[in-house]
């Protein structure tokens, strides 16, 4: 014969104290049997208490049952709506409190004692948890590392990665590498020269960029106008008509090939960076400054397209690439 499964009536509630607990009931053939955990707590304390026939007959409503179950169906109705159950605190006691639908007997109330654990098998449970946070920890730190390692390996892909003034566009990233090479794939950046890390003495840039090839330079203006050049060969020699070279602006995401072969880049000790026969882009000394100018001789423009001629500098960077 198939035994009948348990019954169990499961809820939580909070106490007098403000404190949760999960409580279940659960009825058994000789007794019910009342536990309740609380929970946010480490270790969680718990409460248990076996509530037999006999332990109700001086319940005028209860104790006309005349066996467990009819008790655990009388609870189960009252417990349909647990917002007028009570859980009082007192001492090592939890009161369960539910209320009855009687005129004479308004409520019932069980007392349910704590359970006293061995300490030392409660020392053991706090370091098996101890343990196992600790290995999820480590687990979480060895990710970590392998990301950030994965991110450090890649950053020197992307010009993004390493730029304040484009930090992680890779909309404006793509088309700085289409704009060099359409088809390279596999570029790398170093980041040379950043103004506010650097300084802002033309002698500072010089000494970091000076004969290195294949330099791209990007500069922010105040007003939130980005653009710069990019030149194959290297800044240590002066005058220079290089031929891949070209001027971008990334407001407009635009590049400006040359329009002659005229000079196309100055390498003036005394300045930040020149493009152009006509310095298309000129910065100064102090690299807190620059224009944009045009004339018939201009290598690249034969109207202002980047600014409206002289902008403020905000931000200068120069990247490496191979």
């Amino acid at each position: 014969m198939t035994e009948a499964p348990t019954k169990i009536i499961k809820f939580e509630k909070e106490s007098n104290q403000n404190k949760k607990y999960s409580i279940e009931i659960k009825e058994l053939k000789e007794y019910l049997d009342i536990n309740i955990i609380s929970e946010g707590e480490i270790p969680c304390i718990s409460f248990e208490k076996k509530i037999y026939l006999s332990d109700v007959k001086n319940n005028r409503y209860l104790s006309i049952c005349t066996n467990i179950s009819e008790i655990f169906i009388s609870l189960e109705f009252q417990l349909k709506n647990i917002k007028d159950v009570k859980l009082i605190e007192e001492g090592n006691n939890l009161n369960l409190i539910i209320p009855l639908p009687s005129p004479l007997v308004k409520e019932v109330i069980f007392s349910i004692p704590q359970i006293q654990k061995d300490i030392n098998l409660e020392l053991k449970e706090l370091y098996k948890i101890i343990n196992q946070q600790q290995k999820t920890i480590n687990k979480l730190n060895e990710r970590i590392t392998i990301l950030e390692e994965k991110e450090k390996e890649e950053s020197q892909y992307f010009i993004s990665k390493n730029s304040n003034i484009i930090p992680n566009d890779r909309e404006k990233d793509l088309a700085i590498r289409k704009w060099i090479d359409s088809n390279k794939k596999d570029f790398k950046f170093k980041l040379l020269f950043r103004m506010s890390r650097d300084g802002n003495q033309s002698s500072n840039y010089h000494q970091l960029c000076d004969n290195k090839e294949n330099l791209l330079t990007i500069i922010e203006t105040d007003n939130n106008l980005k653009f710069g050049g990019f030149a194959s060969q290297s800044w240590g020699i002066p005058n220079q008509n290089i031929d891949k070279t070209f001027l971008f602006s990334l407001n407009q995401m635009k590049k400006f090939e040359r329009l002659n072969y005229n000079k196309s880049m100055h390498n003036g000790k005394n300045y930040g960076p020149i493009f152009g026969n006509a310095c298309d882009i000129y910065i100064n000394n102090l690299m807190t400054s620059g224009c944009e100018q045009y004339s018939d001789n201009s290598t690249f423009f034969n109207k202002y397209e980047l600014t409206n001629g002289n902008f403020k500098v905000k931000e200068i960077e120069v990247f490496q690439i191979s």
